[in-house]
């Protein structure tokens, strides 16, 4: 990419990065205000209620039970919650480290275990991006077979209308297979409304992954088996869904730097005309000039 053209979409990150930022901040600040005091109002009125317990208890208290939810244990339901490293968690939790979602509702505790992290992600998420990024590329090569055959023996004008339908074809049906079913699925299982069920694929698939919620975790699903099929399918989710969103960000990629470099070439363009004109036009007037004053010195 040019450097230039490269300047410019630098300088269109920070605009955008600052605006999401003022938005976030007018947004946001209001709700976690709100929260401090109700926080605080709480905590005194239990304070009140309960006189035999001092406020250093209380702390103590709340810092055992934040500590446990930092390590994935909700205070609720510590003894009959399944375990956040069986097996096909501890697959959940693999696949969330590969694939640099990273939701932060778990995290190794041990020394062994921040050991192993470090050299296990050092080379998996490289391998996985690698094939993330194949299959992708796979998914592309047969959207472009389809509409080789579907654009077969068509004038420009069709040609140019069918492309459309096909990538708006792919975009909806992707979104119905990753993102609309799945989300129902979720909102059934979780207990979550739908809005917050899309909220939370749409964070999981664009790898943000905040951790404020978590499929998975705090289900209606009973029986040890069904939970361990259930935390598999979000896995197999997960790689799915973002093996089809790498193909098509890598598209949007391409038209968008197709379109920029475009836009960028025609500015440059017209500069240079621009400045070719003047230089014309100052030629032209030195030129203009000289023969004037070879006359006048002619008629003298």
């Amino acid at each position: 990419m040019d450097c230039k053209i490269l300047s410019i979409m630098c300088v269109g990150l920070a605009i955008y990065l600052v605006f999401g930022g003022v938005i976030f901040h007018f947004l946001e600040q209001p709700n976690e205000s709100e929260t401090r005091q109700i926080t605080r109002d709480t905590q005194f009125e239990f304070l009140r209620n309960f006189s035999c317990v001092s406020n250093e208890q209380f702390e103590q208290l709340i810092q055992t039970v934040i500590k446990a939810y930092d390590q994935g244990i909700i205070a609720t339901n510590s003894t009959d919650s399944a375990s956040n490293w069986d097996v096909a968690a501890s697959i959940f939790f693999s696949t969330t480290v590969v694939t640099t979602i990273g939701y932060g509702h778990i995290s190794p505790a041990t020394s062994g275990g921040q050991v192993f992290f470090i050299f296990y992600a050092l080379f998996g998420i490289p391998f996985t991006a690698i094939i993330l990024g194949g299959i992708g590329g796979q998914l592309l090569k047969l959207r472009n077979k389809l509409k080789e055959k579907a654009l077969k023996g068509n004038t420009k004008q069709n040609e140019k209308t069918k492309n459309i339908v096909m990538v708006v074809a792919v975009i909806v049906v992707g979104l119905i297979i990753f993102v609309f079913l799945p989300a129902i699925l979720f909102s059934l299982v979780q207990q979550w409304s739908y809005g917050t069920a899309l909220y939370y694929t749409f964070v999981t698939l664009t790898t943000v992954g905040f951790g404020d919620y978590v499929a998975g975790i705090d289900t209606n699903i009973s029986g040890f088996g069904s939970q361990v099929v259930y935390r598999l399918f979000v896995a197999l989710w997960i790689l799915m869904g973002l093996s089809w969103l790498a193909g098509l960000l890598s598209q949007f990629q391409d038209m968008l730097e197709s379109r920029i470099e475009k836009n960028a070439d025609k500015i440059l363009n017209k500069n240079e005309v621009s400045a070719e004109s003047e230089n014309k036009k100052e030629h032209s007037n030195n030129t203009s000039s000289t023969e004037l004053s070879t006359v006048k010195s002619t008629n003298m």
